[in-house]
């Protein structure tokens, strides 16, 4: 999928959702709806109910037709959805989708997510660009603005490739990384204004390259890191004006934290805009992570009062030839 740069611009048309009739069981390809009047033959949906609506739980599909108040679609449903639990069918869904495919290409566009009429999707289950069980895509130059949602998000794939893309004002994440996304590549792209963090690794994201990025002005963290997201290489990045921490590794066991990440000549200063934080904050039971050649600093900008925060249970935390200014250098939990 080539564009032809800011003048391609796919946008998301306004939002329609309406409830069951009959309870959408586990393994259905339609749906018994009360108003089927804003869906049209095509178009992505996604399912839930109160108790099955985050993450994996959530359904989507493509309408393959439409007769009475009677919606077909592509994809079994995955969960026994209730009407009695507030049943719900929305067009909330990806813009772009590749799914179980490899050697993909989508470069030179622009996409407008139309975040104030649609409905919030999951970044495991869709995203402004949305990858899924797929190898080898390469995705090049893309601007996705306002999406409701994680931005770009990629799960249980290899080798992709985020290059000279820039997410802003999005719902979700910016760029979200996981289940199992080995050797990923995110270079050159831009993370700002976003609801969540910038960049989240979700789960065991490992292996991959995260370089020349600017990751600013985002509602929670610069850079997360968590559950067993090892191996990964962090260079010339700015993560800075950010929220809460500038880079921050989640609370998690020894078996499942993200160990050996590696952060060189990156730049992180003023984060903390909401709350006091770190430049780094090493929570969990996370080991050998070597910080590097970097400058974090606070020049008056938020409130990241402390450079390195190192939680008591972490440890073989390794910080050389830093240049940092404003803030105390590093800090060691009390155990």
């Amino acid at each position: 999928m080539i564009g032809s740069g800011n003048s391609t611009i796919l946008k998301k048309c306004d939002g329609f959702k309406t409830s069951f009739i009959v309870d959408a069981d586990w393994g259905m390809l339609k749906a018994v709806v009360k108003d089927p009047g804003g869906f049209k033959k095509g178009m992505g949906i996604q399912l839930f109910d109160d108790k099955h609506n985050q993450g994996w739980d959530v359904t989507t599909a493509i309408i393959t037709g439409i007769k009475d108040n009677v919606i077909y679609f592509d994809n079994n449903t995955i969960n026994d959805y209730l009407s009695s639990l507030n049943g719900t069918v929305t067009n909330g869904c990806s813009i772009v989708e590749a799914v179980g495919v490899e050697n993909v290409k989508i470069t030179n566009l622009a996409i407008e997510g139309n975040k104030g009429t649609n409905d919030y999707i999951n970044g495991c289950r869709g995203g402004g660009i949305y990858i899924h069980k797929s190898r080898n895509c390469f995705v090049e130059n893309v601007k996705i603005n306002e999406f409701n949602g994680d931005s770009f998000s990629w799960q249980v794939t290899e080798n992709v490739t985020m290059k000279g893309c820039e997410v802003s004002n999005g719902n979700g994440f910016g760029f979200h990384p996981g289940t199992g996304s080995d050797h990923s590549i995110v270079e050159n792209c831009i993370s700002h204004n976003n609801k969540g963090d910038g960049i989240y690794l979700c789960w065991r994201v490992q292996n991959g390259i995260f370089r020349n990025n600017t990751v600013y002005a985002n509602g929670d963290n610069g850079i997360s890191i968590g559950h067993k997201d090892t191996d990964n290489h962090f260079e010339n990045n700015h993560v800075y004006e950010n929220s809460n921490q500038g880079v921050l590794f989640r609370e998690e066991t020894e078996e499942n934290s993200g160990h050996r990440n590696t952060f060189i000549n990156n730049i992180i200063e003023n984060n903390g805009v909401k709350q006091e934080s770190s430049g780094f904050y090493i929570g969990g039971e996370t080991h050998d992570i070597n910080i590097k050649n970097n400058i974090i600093r606070s020049s008056g900008k938020g409130n990241q009062s402390t450079a390195i925060f190192v939680g008591k249970k972490s440890s073989k935390i390794t910080a050389t030839d830093n240049k940092i200014a404003g803030s105390k250098e590093i800090v060691y939990e009390k155990k």
